[in-house]
C-alpha cells in the first residue's frame, strides 16, 4: 500500500485506489471501483459516478468538484492509498 502523504504527490487517483478525502467538513475513505462493484454503504465509489469521474486523474492535495444530481460538491484529496 502506498500512502502519498509520506511519499509525495506523484501518484494520481485511478480505478482500484483507496482515497482519503475531505468533503463538506468530514474526512472519509473511499475505494474507486468498477460500476458493477459500487456500494455506497461499503464506501465503494463507481469510477463512472460523478464523484469517481471527478477524482480519477487528480493528485494529493488537489481540490476537485463533482457535479452530482444534488449539486456541485467540493472534495480535497488528502491521501491516495493503493
Amino acid at each position: 500500500m502506498v500512502n502519498t502523504e509520506s511519499v509525495g504527490a506523484a501518484v494520481t487517483v485511478k480505478a482500484g485506489a483507496r482515497v482519503r478525502v475531505a468533503i463538506q467538513g468530514d474526512i472519509e475513505e473511499w475505494t474507486i471501483v468498477p460500476h458493477r462493484d459500487a456500494d455506497a454503504f461499503r464506501q465503494l465509489v463507481s469510477e463512472e459516478s460523478p464523484m469517481g469521474r471527478a477524482l480519477i486523474g487528480h493528485r494529493l492535495g488537489q481540490r476537485v468538484v463533482a457535479k452530482t444530481p444534488s449539486g456541485a460538491v467540493g472534495v480535497t484529496i488528502l491521501a491516495i492509498l493503493q
